[in-house]
């Protein structure tokens, strides 16, 4: 196995383990997030449950669906005359259950996208580990030029720059440098 093919398959076997380790870490922060969002969330919509049983006199808000609330707070407003005047600590109280919503649907998104994204670069190294040959030596490709592709596919007489020399190549400003014969070499 040439150096190029492995360098290419270290580096793919890192993407891909460190994107798993990251997805791993991120979803489990992400789900404890979720599940502290949704926590206050229950936590306000029982206060609100509360406000509209003391003051409002909706007696059956204990018994309704979550989805119930808002239409039976608006329906309250109304017909009821007048109103009563704690009806707006119910309303805050509404506000505060509202105000979960948004957070709770961003945090969703972007677990959901950062997990897809991670999965998308494991899923592409694991591809990639079909096609390590084809990329060790493709002048095209960013991975195929730190590996030690050749510049001219392979038609130059066969001559592969090592990666030290393509940094020298680089560092000279873009001047080919032959490889020095290792009889010219000066001892030292």
């Amino acid at each position: 196995m040439s150096e190029a093919t492995t360098t290419l398959l270290y580096a793919l076997s890192t993407l891909a383990q460190t994107c798993a380790a990251l997805a791993a870490f991120v979803g489990a922060v992400g789900i404890f997030r979720l599940q502290a969002i949704r926590d206050g969330r229950r936590q306000a919509e029982h206060e609100l449950r509360l406000q509209m049983i003391r003051h409002a006199s909706i007696n059956e808000a204990d018994g309704m669906a979550s989805s119930a609330l808002l239409p039976a707070i608006e329906n309250f407003r109304a017909t009821v005359r007048p109103l009563p005047p704690r009806l707006p600590s119910v309303e805050a109280a509404r506000d505060r259950w509202l105000a979960f919503d948004r957070p709770l649907a961003s945090s969703r998104t972007a677990l959901l996208l950062f997990e897809v994204w991670n999965l998308l670069v494991i899923g592409a190294s694991l591809v990639g580990f079909n096609y390590v040959s084809v990329l060790a030596s493709s002048p095209w490709t960013f991975l195929g030029s730190l590996a030690g592709g050749d510049h001219h596919g392979g038609r130059d007489g066969g001559e592969r720059l090592r990666l030290d020399q393509r940094v020298t190549f680089l560092q000279s400003g873009g001047q080919r440098m032959r490889p020095e014969a290792p009889w010219r070499r000066a001892q030292v």
